[in-house]
């Protein structure tokens, strides 16, 4: 009963600080996000190439993101994790370089958050094994970090009289946030390796792993990816609706962001139960009907139920559904594949999303483009089977 209670005690102590891990890492890219638009437009005006630019810095190393998690499975977590302190360098020379070098050090920000990131998710599903509880219990983290850089922003803003010393400050913070998240990761990874429950696997194993349910990963693949195209085009288009309903940006600033941040950390512990309860591919299922359901309602609502509809949290239940589906498709010993395999789907949906700007969209094609990603998603859902 003592070893019971004290092996209890350690993982609970594991959960806290992986939790406290992606809250950091949420508030140092909260902070980067909340900042980096309005200081393009501050030096450069609107220059949309340099924007486009950014995004694809941004969005583009997520495709890398099963590749990290392999690479994590195979060299082991605590050598991958180090890599991610190179975020923490890259925030803290932005301010001081001149702003068209930052696309330059958020391309290696982005790419060394990636193995924090992977792993981070890795570590929750192996402390949990694969629980959806455990999952949203560290995942609110995340939550609770967008909607604090939020405040932050809001605090920082209200402080700094010059907008350099807001960017100065600003990325200092979230240097500071982000490097304290990796070294976080990496005190979970080595007291995880303790109990012997994340050992370095085979490489031949692993590829023989991939290789012989590739189809099965690529219909995942396709699935994740269409959902979080989605998802992400209807969210800057509805976006643009709520900016047009508030026409202030603060207002605007707490009620896209911060409060919903809010609402889906506090949602996030009955989601995971919810998913626990219900299995992996049909809590998967529902989540699609719902978001077909909820953006269908969202793009056609007046502006007084739009608002209220908004403040739903459903991207919990995305979230959560997708990471421990992919979590169940793999062994306890391959958790970083599984964990990069969902954020590749966000990648490819990031790049495919910035080819909607070739072509002019009014608001009801962009509808049309986010029905039938969802339906593909739906579809491709339904001929996933369980990989044994």
């Amino acid at each position: 009963h003592r070893d019971l209670h004290r092996l209890i005690r350690r993982q609970r102590q594991m959960c806290i600080r992986d939790r406290l891990s992606y809250m950091l890492l949420a508030i140092g890219w909260g902070l980067y996000y909340n900042t980096s638009r309005p200081w393009v437009k501050e030096v450069l005006g609107y220059s949309y190439n340099f924007l486009f630019l950014l995004m694809a810095v941004e969005y583009a190393p997520l495709l890398l993101a099963l590749i990290a998690g392999i690479i994590s499975d195979y060299i082991g977590r605590i050598r991958a994790i180090y890599i991610g302190l190179l975020q923490s360098l890259a925030f803290i020379a932005a301010p001081f370089l001149d702003l068209k070098t930052l696309p330059i050090l958020i391309l290696i920000a982005s790419l060394a958050s990636i193995l924090p990131w992977v792993n981070i998710v890795a570590l929750s599903m192996v402390i949990g094994r694969r629980s959806g509880t455990t999952y949203s219990r560290i995942a609110l983290g995340s939550s609770l970090g967008f909607g604090l850089s939020g405040v932050i922003t809001l605090v920082l803003d209200a402080l700094c009289r010059e907008f350099d010393v807001l960017i100065l400050l600003t990325y200092i913070i979230a240097s500071i946030s982000t490097g304290i998240s990796t070294i976080l990761v990496l005190i979970v990874a080595k007291r995880v390796g303790e109990y012997r429950d994340f050992l370095v696997i085979n490489f031949g194993d692993l590829l023989k792993f991939i290789t012989k349910n590739s189809k099965q990963i690529s219909i995942v693949i396709l699935s994740f990816t269409s959902i979080f195209l989605g998802v992400l085009i209807a969210w800057n288009a509805l976006s643009l609706k709520l900016y047009g309903i508030l026409n202030n940006v603060g207002l605007f600033g707490l009620i896209s962001a911060t409060i919903p941040a809010f609402t889906a950390a506090i949602s996030r512990p009955s989601i995971g139960k919810f998913i626990d309860l219900l299995g992996p591919m049909k809590s998967y299922l529902v989540c699609l009907i719902a978001y077909l359901l909820y953006l269908t309602a969202m793009f056609i609502a007046p502006s007084h139920v739009f608002i209220i509809l908004w403040f739903i949290p459903i991207y919990p239940l995305l979230d959560t559904s997708t990471y421990i589906l992919s979590a169940h498709m793999f062994p306890l010993s391959m958790q970083g594949s599984a964990s990069g395999l969902v954020i590749m789907g966000q990648g490819i949906a990031g790049l495919l999303a910035l080819l909607t700007n070739l072509t002019e969209l009014n608001y009801y094609s962009i509808y049309l483009v986010v029905l039938l990603s969802i339906i593909i998603a739906l579809i491709s859902s339904l001929i996933i089977k369980p990989i044994r």
